[in-house]
């Protein structure tokens, strides 16, 4: 009995965590979808352009 339950409770919490994930990617993507700055950088190896 007690490792159907425990069984049981690993299951809820990957499919809560599961949930939780798929959430958050879905609104991270939806902060990506303007760029609102460009930045440059100046690369040297040995004082050289690189």
């Amino acid at each position: 009995m007690a490792k159907a339950t425990a069984t049981t409770f690993l299951h809820c919490a990957f499919v809560l965590f599961a949930t939780a994930s798929l959430i958050q990617a879905k609104k991270s993507q939806e902060d990506l979808k303007e760029v609102t700055h460009k930045v440059f950088f100046d690369v040297e190896i040995d004082g050289k352009p690189a």
